[in-house]
């Protein structure tokens, strides 16, 4: 019942801010975004006010529920019409159609059909349609970790990434496109957002790469393949991995370890291919002048990996949950927000005290201290100054401090007493958090800090709207799979078309995801392939983890795949570059990406299923051996450049490798030796060979 109200809450906001930002006019909202505004707000709450008695009572739906099921459908459809696209809402809406018109459809696809009052009642009156688990997933991990992302960027997280990553690989041959592999990797995992990973270090790490001789069109195509990798590479990934965790019933954890060993071999392969395009190239290094101090950087911005590395740890070794975990790091990352230059101090101690859960359960208090020091450290700073080794005090702003700390502390003892007896306290809780901010907006620091923040909730809130509105429309897609025969039908069909052969229900999925992916974004991609195709592999023996996963890739790889390569277009506007060469550039340096989801279904070892020792570790090696094959003959490059003859040899070695059996390594082990033995007679030649 709890999780009813929480998810139509959120719904009508949701749709109440997207009437707002996405109004017809471009000035301003006019009458009629009031009205649809008005609109999203009654459907939510009509849901929150009358869902509970209605249970209760026991009493069948009224005209009343049925013309406010109607309303929710057509507002929600708007909604996502204006925020994502017009490609949803039509998907969403022939699943509605098909749900009534499925006694006229041919045999392979009917079912028995619904009338429109059991249509209505299912996607607004029960917890199938739109309030289903998919918008809960959104109204809670989603957001939580969109928010944190929000509240990352705005404490730097963007600039001390491309400074550390240029720390890191800036003295290597292709340094820049290195920093863009390892920056983007890093910032996409806490972004979920590809696009706006490209918009944030692309800025920065496009620049560089021209600057030393890539080409406009190969700087934005490394960026976006670096961008999208982000999406898959734990801790955080994209934000379909919340909304698998909850299909699947598996604890985000899990999900999490699964993905580790395939998304190194996506990074791996493009860190490969732009090494050796830069060899190729002959380009330089950067000058060491235009290298920052990996000592200096981690001394001036180490801080921030602290939110993930305790978001990390209460996960992974406090065993807290996902939702608990990404609080956790918001709260260190609003640490660092209020305590400026002296962050060191409340969030070195914080994470500190913090780790001994181990023996004693202080992570929660000790996170609550930390914020707290760093609130009394906003508040104090500014009225203790030194200059020049003397120590000035403004006692009005240390006067100010004071009373604000009074009354945040009576606010407190209000909010613990409505808590311990009544609720009551929390109105007198209320007016002193509201009188305590009235005093510290004196406080220049203070006042800059808050309204740091508010641009943070803005940002998060805005940020949360597409993909909040897309689990809510798709509630139409799983509702509608779930109570009819859809899904097996579909499974039945992609059987037939295949033979029962696994790898061609395979490519079937993967051409169906690429078509649907094209108009959706990742999430609602996943969601809709998933809940039709999924139980085809299942049924032809693949687990349910690596069909999702299988999936999941497939629906990521969406951002810099043609023609609607959202990633690589907002990379090549960076860039210069040609859209189209940016597109097509990008989908040949993450070519590894769309054959790792077969790697992993054809060897569950990768996803860390059915771990044995030692063929794991045979697996893994001969894994990253096929990934590197494939990305130097993509190259064409290794010591010199390739032979034709060689670079089919070394292709072929690839597959043979990637795939599992003894036999095919040994085979892709022989390519490799003799197109190897032949790559190293040819680059002995050409060193010796006397110059003309």
């Amino acid at each position: 019942m709890l999780a009813i109200k929480r998810n139509t809450l959120y719904l009508a906001f949701t749709l109440a801010l997207i009437f707002m930002i996405y109004p017809t006019s471009k000035k301003k909202p006019t009458v009629l975004d009031w009205i649809w505004t008005s609109l999203g707000l009654a459907v939510g709450l009509y849901t929150f006010f009358f869902y509970e008695p209605r249970v209760i009572v026991g009493s069948d739906p009224t005209m009343v529920d049925f013309a406010f099921a109607a309303l929710a459908i057509i507002t929600i459809v708007e909604a996502t019409r204006r925020s994502i696209g017009p490609v949803l809402p039509i998907i969403s809406s022939i699943f509605l159609l098909y749900a009534y018109f499925g006694p006229y459809l041919p045999d392979a696809i009917s079912h028995q059909g619904m009338n429109v009052k059991r249509i209505l009642e299912l996607m607004y009156l029960e917890d199938t349609g739109i309030y289903g688990q998919v918008l809960g997933v959104a109204a809670t991990f989603i957001y939580v970790f969109i928010l944190l992302g929000a509240y990352l960027r705005e404490a730097g997280t963007a600039e001390f990434f491309n400074k550390f990553a240029l720390a890191v690989s800036g003295r290597s041959v292709g340094g820049p496109a290195k920093v863009a592999v390892i920056s983007s990797g890093i910032m996409g995992t806490i972004s979920g957002s590809a696009v706006a990973n490209v918009a944030t270090t692309g800025t920065f790490t496009i620049p560089l790469m021209k600057k030393i001789g890539y080409r406009p069109y190969y700087a934005g195509a490394v960026e976006a393949a670096a961008s999208t990798g982000g999406l898959i590479m734990p801790p955080i990934m994209g934000t379909a991995a919340f909304v698998m965790s909850e299909f699947l019933g598996l604890s985000y954890v899990k999900i999490m370890i699964s993905a580790i060993i395939p998304a190194l071999l996506y990074y791996f392969a493009v860190f490969v291919s732009v090494h050796y395009a830069a060899i190729k190239s002959g380009m330089k290094t950067l000058s060491s002048e235009e290298i920052p101090s990996l000592k200096e950087t981690l001394m001036e911005g180490g801080h921030l990996f602290v939110p993930v590395i305790m978001l990390v740890f209460a996960m992974f070794f406090s065993g807290r949950s996902v939702v608990f975990s990404g609080g956790i790091g918001i709260l260190y990352a609003t640490m660092i927000i209020f305590s400026g230059r002296r962050k060191f101090i409340p969030v070195g101690t914080a994470a500190a005290v913090g780790i001994l859960h181990h023996w004693i359960d202080v992570l929660l208090p000790a996170t609550l201290f930390g914020v707290i020091l760093s609130f009394e450290i906003c508040l104090f700073e500014a009225a203790v100054q030194r200059h020049e080794g003397k120590i000035t005090i403004c006692w009005r702003k240390v006067l100010n401090a004071v009373l604000s700390n009074m009354v945040f502390i009576i606010g407190a003892v209000c909010v613990y007493a409505s808590g311990k007896y009544s609720s009551h306290w929390l109105w007198p809780a209320l007016g002193c958090a509201v009188g305590g901010y009235v005093i510290s907006r004196s406080h220049d620091r203070f006042d800059r800090t808050m309204r740091m923040l508010v641009r943070v909730m803005d940002k998060g809130a805005r940020g949360s709207l597409s993909v909040g509105i897309a689990c809510a429309i798709v509630g139409f897609v799983v509702g509608v799979a779930t109570t009819t025969s859809l899904g097996q039908m579909f499974a039945a069909n992609i059987m037939a078309l295949s033979h029962n052969i696994l790898f061609f229900a395979l490519v079937f999925t993967m051409l169906a995801a690429i078509i649907t992916s094209m108009g959706l974004p990742a999430t609602a991609c996943y969601i809709v392939i998933v809940v039709v195709a999924a139980p085809a592999l299942i049924n032809m023996g693949v687990s349910e983890l690596q069909a999702h996963m299988f999936v999941f890739y497939f629906g990521i790889l969406s951002n810099i795949t043609p023609p609607v390569a959202l990633a690589s277009y907002t990379a090549a506007g960076v860039s210069g570059g040609s859209p189209s060469k940016v597109a097509w550039t990008g989908l040949r340096l993450t070519l590894t990406g769309f054959i790792i989801p077969y790697m992993f279904v054809y060897s569950p070892q990768l996803l860390l299923q059915d771990v044995q020792f030692p063929s794991i570790i045979v697996t893994i090696l001969t894994a990253f051996i096929g990934v590197f094959l494939l990305a130097t003959s993509g190259e064409s490059y290794l010591i010199i450049r390739m032979a034709i003859y060689e670079r089919v040899l070394f292709f072929i070695a690839a597959f043979l490798t990637i795939f599992p059996g003894l036999k095919t390594d040994l085979i892709g082990i022989g390519c490799v030796a003799l197109a190897g033995a032949t790559h190293l007679m040819r680059a002995r030649m050409k060193r010796t060979a006397p110059a003309v």
